[in-house]
């Protein structure tokens, strides 16, 4: 089988979008209750799939087109998304959003690009009394539960088919896919939790700064 030299595994919450949705969304609509959860799951107090299950139980499903409404306003897209992508595209590798986040914010943002890249993120259910969330990546047999959306297990649907495996997230929700890459990108609690974990990784502050790093590491490996 030939394989794809890279794959990016790349978050969507605080590191395609600058702001963290489902906090800004916990914060707005759920009061006190989401920002308590939230900080729960920040500290790994509380798994992140029955956090965000409770933050959107709390929030009655008349909100939707606010929650809407609100995410499109706050979306602001990291600089050198359209250049990691188009980077990407250009040299073969493979690219998948990875979010924990819903699509009523992932979609409209990825939209562009929908043809050439792959799109994991749960759906917001509006039929119920209240928010519900319909996790689309349940977690596999290798991983210890608790992921609502299970990037690891992202990671091992592809793995046959690519060479180097590279995660770029934000946040502790990155931390498992993180522990088992060969590369990872990291900056605000993820870059905390793998300094605590003893996880290798780059910082960044763009995302234009990916490519040349993984050009220069595969350049290096094709050297060995």
């Amino acid at each position: 089988m030939n394989q794809v030299p890279i794959g990016i595994f790349c978050d969507f919450d605080g590191t395609i979008s600058k702001s963290d949705l489902i906090t800004s969304i916990a914060n707005e609509f759920a009061g006190q209750t989401g920002r308590a959860i939230v900080d729960r799951v920040q500290r790994r107090e509380l798994s992140i799939k029955s956090g965000v299950e409770a933050i959107f139980h709390s929030i009655p499903s008349s909100r939707l087109p606010d929650i809407i409404d609100y995410t499109r306003s706050l979306t602001v897209i990291r600089d050198g998304f359209d250049e990691l992508v188009q980077g990407c595209i250009s040299r073969g590798w493979m690219f998948a959003v990875v979010s924990g986040g819903l699509d009523v914010f992932v979609d409209p943002v990825v939209e562009p690009y929908r043809d050439s890249i792959k799109v994991f993120c749960n759906h917001l259910d509006d039929t119920g009394e209240h928010l519900a969330i319909r996790w689309m990546v349940e977690c596999d047999a290798a991983c210890d539960g608790g992921c609502g959306l299970c990037k690891p297990s992202v990671l091992r649907q592809f793995r046959s088919q690519i060479q180097a495996e590279v995660v770029i997230g934000d946040g502790v929700t990155d931390l498992k896919a993180a522990a088992e890459a060969d590369y990872v990108f990291a900056r605000d609690r993820l870059r905390r939790a793998c300094d605590e974990q003893g996880i290798s990784y780059w910082p960044f502050k763009s995302l234009s700064e990916i490519i040349p790093i993984l050009d220069r590491e595969v350049q290096n490996q094709s050297d060995l």
